[in-house]
């Protein structure tokens, strides 16, 4: 599975690192009573995917990908949770991904290694047809 991105790395992104920030932002939930939904510290809703996979998209410097549910049907994380969903990719092989792993809790561990084809096949069946997700700009 290719998905282009720039390759500008300080140090060697390893799945225990991806590990430690998705336990990061686990730290920094928050419940925030006057508004009714949990956030995290370093602000951002916790249950908005978009929020927790550019936080991870920045600081490992990665790529956001999303998808429309309706475009892409055959994505277990699917419309019976939202009508897209977003996640980071980081070093063009790691697809890390808070919100499924903290929020809907469909998977047990946050991080795929693209490379490995057990964890190739689980992505396609998670996130469908990588055809179908575009990139996210942020800054």
């Amino acid at each position: 599975m290719e998905i282009s991105q720039p390759q500008t790395r300080r140090a060697m992104t390893t799945p225990d690192s991806l590990r430690a920030f998705v336990e990061r932002l686990v730290s920094e939930e928050r419940y925030q009573r006057d508004q009714g939904f949990w956030a995290f510290r370093s602000g951002g809703s916790c249950a908005v995917c978009t929020d927790s996979a550019i936080k991870i998209g920045r600081h490992f410097r990665g790529t956001v990908f999303g998808y429309i549910c309706a475009i892409n049907p055959g994505a277990a994380i699917g419309k019976q949770f939202c009508e897209g969903h977003d996640f980071a990719v980081i070093d063009n092989r790691f697809l890390v991904d808070y919100w499924a792993f903290r929020v809907i809790r469909l998977i047990t561990d946050p991080v795929f290694d693209l490379s490995r084809k057990p964890d190739t096949r689980e992505v396609i069946r998670l996130y469908g047809d990588p055809s179908t997700w575009e990139e996210l700009a942020f800054d």
